[in-house]
């Protein structure tokens, strides 16, 4: 979503606000600010974070997770 410069600032909400903000940041900023916000307790409440599917997730052996180099090895291993 990129923000909108024809908004008024007097009529843009804050979460609005905090998002074209957020957008601005670098790719790093933006993961070290996405990593703070789901730290959060309220938010990790709220969302019901960690959840069944993401402790799953974690869980999981990266060694024995397949590797595509192409979306074509993909493709074929999605239509087994």
């Amino acid at each position: 979503m990129k923000p909108n410069y024809k908004t008024s600032f007097n009529t843009i909400g804050t979460a609005e606000a905090f998002y074209s903000l957020f957008r601005a940041l670098s790719q790093n900023d933006r993961i070290m600010a996405a990593q703070y916000i789901l730290g959060d307790k309220e938010i990790s409440y709220h969302f019901k974070i960690p959840n069944k599917l993401t402790l799953e997730a974690l869980a999981e052996d990266k060694a024995d997770m397949p590797v595509f180099n192409t979306i074509d090895e993909l493709k074929k291993d999605l239509l087994m």
